[in-house]
């Protein structure tokens, strides 16, 4: 069952399974992403953000942190969590970033809720992968490619406490 046109990404369910968050293209004519959810049947879509396009850009959903339903995404080139509320609420700014300077995409909460996972560049260079403590410190760069690495996903707990399998898609490849 399609529940909604036009191009929209990383969709995921609320805990609590009510509603589906999402990122959407709202403009045809530029990159300019925003912030929805709906109903889990597909109705009642609501934006949870706004700005100009040279702002929005880089607007992606990150997803849910376990333990408390926070939410992690990027805006603005800069990463963002905040309470799952509706209008958003508590909303930490981590990083700011601008255009071709210093960019943030593809944030993602850490199995564990402590870290943050994301893709970021600065200047012309490519993306790489990084992470940062859920508070926006402790930058850890993972990755040192000459392709962008971005869509990474934080995969399953390995044995060793503390440490997870990363499963990266990119330019590069898988």
């Amino acid at each position: 069952t399609r529940l909604l046109s036009g191009y929209a990404a990383r969709p995921e369910v609320s805990p609590d399974g009510t509603e589906i968050w999402f990122d959407k293209r709202t403009s045809s004519l530029s990159y300019s992403h925003q912030l929805f959810k709906m109903d889990i049947d597909g109705t009642d879509v609501v934006q949870l953000t706004s700005g100009p396009s040279g702002e929005a850009y880089t607007k992606s959903f990150g997803g849910f942190r376990d333990s408390d339903g926070r939410i992690v995404y990027t805006h603005g080139h800069g990463l963002r969590t905040a309470d799952s509320t509706v209008p958003l609420s508590d909303i930490t700014v981590l990083t700011t970033g601008t255009f071709r300077t210093r960019e943030y995409e593809q944030a993602s909460w850490s199995p564990d809720g402590t870290r943050i996972l994301h893709s970021r560049k600065f200047d012309d260079q490519p993306y790489d992968l990084w992470t940062c403590a859920d508070d926006g410190t402790d930058f850890r760069q993972l990755t040192f490619d000459p392709a962008n690495d971005i869509h990474a996903d934080w995969g399953v707990l390995t044995p060793e406490p503390g440490s997870a399998v990363l499963v990266l898609a990119g330019m590069g490849g898988l």
